[in-house]
């Protein structure tokens, strides 16, 4: 009798069917597998450069680099009224500042709206296709 409970036993019928031979019909081909895998260890750590170029390097033939992004004034005012109105209902919160119920859910629906606003102006101006979010 057979421990495995798929596995075909000695006293088993013949309308079961072979688990093991399909089994093995299924893996035989994982030796072959591995052998057309590259050696264990190997990754871009182990590539080497080809003996030399065509061309020597020049670096007059790489691409400007991107010019620096710069905010306009209007969005470093909306950043800061959100980081002020942020301040004031975080010390009213804490009861350091008395601003009554209504007054507090102001300023704090304007905080958020203002961080909401300050994030949008922040965006970048312009949108490559090919961009991966990486900004020099």
């Amino acid at each position: 009798m057979s421990i495995h409970p798929r596995r075909k036993s000695e006293k088993s019928g013949d309308d079961e069917p072979d688990y093991e031979r399909e089994w093995d019909e299924i893996t035989k081909h994982l030796a072959e597998l591995d052998r057309a895998l590259p050696p264990r260890g190997s990754g871009p750590r182990d590539w080497e450069a080809a003996e030399s170029p065509d061309e020597p390097f020049d670096p007059r033939q790489l691409p400007s680099p991107p010019r620096a992004q710069t905010h306009s004034a209007f969005a470093r005012a909306v950043l800061a009224l959100a980081l002020i109105l942020m301040t004031v209902t975080l010390l009213a919160l804490f009861g350091l500042v008395p601003l009554s119920g209504w007054l507090l859910g102001v300023c704090a629906l304007a905080a958020c709206v203002s961080a909401a606003g300050a994030i949008f102006l922040y965006l970048p101006q312009r949108r490559d296709a090919d961009d991966d979010g990486i900004m020099l």
